[in-house]
């Protein structure tokens, strides 16, 4: 007798919830964007303005920052790509990217990590996923900034679906394709190598030489040999930049020994930051892919390895600007995907908690977060990747045992 009326008011919940992450999203994720300048778009447009002129502007970079709005260490692809945008004003085409292109490229990323968990529309855990994305922080800073981490997130939402749909040389021509664009994610190339997924590689080779021969055959083979030039010491810079913004684990410890006299002078030793950096990070380097080579040997959820190797990838970084978890969507959609949640409330705790940390704005403003301990706990975002990279760990490793389990009671 009740079951109609207890329907209806699932289904109104659920549309308040939809509603509600909808307006949230387009009121500051497309409207009050628009007040913004667009800082690292505006790179992109200088970049794309000098390849115009038969300019190469990675020597233009090395020329006392001669690039208005900044360093730009993205492929010549991408720059190329971005050419056509040139023929508009700069402020007519910062609008254009952030308020039309990346709204559609999240919203696309969306609807691929929706495919992903198999739910139908409107069901409780779609309006679950939409209220992540609709709420969701990161959206909201790439769109005043204008980066291209959406791009990424539909890209290697892409990749991922045919990875767990067993076409791994697709899947690896569109994660290459993502490399292409921005090179944050060459970590998920090792770790697919690392767990023997050759013809997935194979793709993302294919895909990568491509686009380079598409370059040199445009502007000749100078301008990569640029590119590479001044991305890989970038990469392998000494230095942490520090700045408060930036909450990778380098950057978060330099802050709070710096912030200690007793400490301080820790930080002028590259050698003790380079090996404390290298053990903090090396732990997590080699438990992740031991968690991944066990999950693939016993066929544990893809969508779940997927999951863990975007947030070790994320974790991994030198430097962890609160835009770069825009990728978080497709990890967070692989936890909300079976019954992962609820096979434990713990689970669920966790999920919620990190959730919160990495993924909702808020501010910490009390005298305590900018000294010693403080300035640990207060790195929210840090704390939310590392709950949710542990919650993966977890969840691999309780479905291994599940399948493991389930494969000896078949024996005869």
């Amino acid at each position: 007798m009740s079951t109609g009326p207890q329907n209806l008011r699932n289904e109104l919940l659920i549309a308040a919830v939809v509603a509600f992450s909808a307006f949230y999203f387009l009121l500051n994720g497309v409207v009050r964007p628009v007040k913004y300048p667009h800082p690292d778009f505006q790179a992109y447009y200088s970049t794309a303005t000098l390849l115009n002129q038969g300019r190469d502007p990675y020597l233009e970079m090395s020329k006392d920052h001669t690039l208005p709005h900044g360093r730009y260490l993205y492929s010549p692809v991408f720059a190329t790509v971005l050419r056509p945008l040139t023929r508009l004003s700069e402020r007519t085409a910062g609008h254009l990217w952030s308020i039309g292109i990346l709204t559609l490229c999240y919203v696309g990323g969306l609807a691929v990590v929706h495919r992903l968990m198999g739910l139908k529309w409107l069901s409780a855990g779609s309006a679950v996923l939409v209220l992540v994305a609709g709420t969701a922080f990161p959206i909201i800073v790439e769109k005043r900034v204008g980066n291209c981490n959406s791009l990424s997130l539909l890209l290697i939402s892409l990749s991922c679906l045919l990875s767990v749909q067993k076409k791994p040389f697709s899947s690896g021509l569109l994660l290459g394709a993502s490399l292409l664009l921005k090179p944050s994610g060459y970590l998920l190339l090792l770790f697919q190598l690392l767990r023997g997924r050759i013809r997935f590689l194979a793709g993302a080779v294919t895909v990568l030489v491509i686009g380079f021969a598409f370059t040199v055959a445009l502007y000749g083979p100078a301008m990569n040999i640029s590119y590479f030039s001044s991305l890989i010491p970038s990469r392998l810079a000494s230095g942490v930049n520090a700045s408060l913004s930036n909450e990778s684990f380098p950057a978060t410890l330099v802050r709070m020994f710096q912030d200690n006299p007793a400490t301080r002078s820790w930080c002028d030793c590259p050698l003790f930051v380079r090996a404390a950096d290298l053990l903090l990070r090396g732990f997590i380097f080699i438990l992740s892919v031991y968690f991944l080579i066990l999950g693939t040997r016993r066929n544990v959820d893809e969508r779940l390895l997927w999951g863990l190797m975007i947030l070790t990838s994320l974790l991994l970084v030198n430097i962890l600007w609160i835009h770069h978890l825009v990728l978080l969507i497709l990890p967070l959609g692989a936890f909300l995907s079976g019954s992962i949640l609820f096979d434990r409330k713990s689970r669920l705790c966790v999920f919620v908690a990190g959730w919160a940390l990495s993924m909702l704005e808020y501010g910490v403003d009390s005298p305590w977060a900018t000294h010693g301990l403080g300035i640990l706990l207060s790195s929210g975002n840090l704390w939310g990747l590392i709950l949710l990279w542990g919650l993966s760990l977890s969840a691999i490793r309780g479905s291994g045992r599940s399948l493991a389990a389930g494969g000896a009671e078949a024996k005869p």
